[in-house]
């Protein structure tokens, strides 16, 4: 295993041992950033009671740390309980930093999440499921998203678009392989995405209206803040050397793929032009990624939008120079 902390409770607690060793996988991935419970537990294909029992042994080793917090109704962003009991003992109100909503209604829940005590991944990353043979020199897709937050229902949603896109890359012939996932993105995760050098960037959207956003931890107080086109900038900088097609799978997210493409930042971006339900969002991922081991990217796309149903919701835009009829079974054009 990765950690010295994982192997010790795995061999203390031998029933939990899978677990551990796929939750220790995902760990080892990780800069500073908040985990739930719920997500992780769909991401390595368990349930979120012994994921939960798991994170607390890990959180007694000293490896994660247990922060109680408040989840708001309106946005879910997370405010710690101990600034909240603060604010009260203080006759002060305690109100959401997002959406300045009311944290003390009978609709708020109390949601228990666990930080990483480090601030950088410990070690490098490598892949956490098995591999098909020859996968470890296939070109990646890198699966970004935000903290989903509200109900269970939408918690699962981000795991199983991640799960969708696994599955339509193992259809023959496998020309990519899925690298990540970076749920729960922060600036410093983010920062350490070149290291999987991905070929494609694939951004999943967060809450009912599928945002492109990313968690702010830096303070006291978790907050959800946008990922702007500045800050996509600077990321696909980093990426330069590798990556050829930026899917923004989320709501109204054209506008910035022609920002992207006209910045000479990517050969190849896709967004929609309209907003796009989980269910038509996860059609599109399954079509396209299942396609593209036999058809242009463009042809590939074409599949992608008769899955979603929304045929001219969506674009695909091509730098000057680059061919649309890029292949992603060999890296070049058809």
């Amino acid at each position: 295993m990765y950690f010295n902390e994982c192997a010790r409770f795995a061999a203390d607690e031998p029933d939990l041992r899978e677990v551990i060793e796929r939750l220790d996988a995902q760990l080892a991935r990780l800069g500073s950033g908040v985990l739930r419970p719920a997500d992780l537990a769909d991401v390595v294909g368990e349930t979120p009671y012994r994921v939960g029992a798991v994170l607390d042994g890990l959180a007694g080793t000293g490896l994660l740390r247990r922060e109680e917090m408040l989840e708001c109704p309106s946005c879910q962003t997370l405010t710690p309980l101990a600034t909240h009991r603060q604010r009260i003992d203080g006759d002060d109100e305690s109100r959401c930093s997002s959406c300045d909503a009311d944290l003390t209604g009978s609709r708020v829940q109390r949601r228990a999440v666990y930080r990483t005590t480090w601030d950088a991944p410990k070690v490098l990353p490598r892949p956490v499921r098995p591999q098909t043979p020859g996968a470890a020199t296939l070109p990646s897709v890198l699966f970004i998203a935000g903290d989903r937050g509200g109900p269970q229902q939408q918690q699962l949603q981000l795991p199983n678009e991640y799960h969708a896109i696994e599955g339509a890359l193992r259809t023959e012939p496998c020309v990519l392989r899925l690298a990540g996932p970076i749920l729960g993105a922060t600036r410093s995760r983010l920062a350490d995405a070149y290291r999987a050098r991905p070929r494609i960037l694939h951004f999943a959207g967060h809450g009912d209206d599928r945002k492109l956003t990313i968690l702010d931890d830096r303070g006291a107080i978790v907050r959800e803040v946008p990922l702007d086109v500045s800050q996509l900038a600077d990321l696909l900088r980093t990426l330069a050397d590798t990556l050829r097609l930026c899917v923004l799978n989320t709501c109204k997210s054209a506008p910035l793929a022609r920002e992207l493409v006209a910045g000479g930042l990517v050969a190849h971006a896709i967004g929609w032009d309209v907003g796009v339900a989980d269910t038509a969002a996860i059609a599109f991922s399954v079509a396209l990624y299942g396609a593209l081991g036999t058809r242009t990217l463009t042809e590939a796309v074409q599949i992608g939008r008769v899955a979603a149903g929304l045929a001219n919701a969506l674009i695909l835009v091509t730098r000057a120079g680059d061919s649309d009829a890029e292949r992603f079974s060999t890296g070049g054009t058809a």
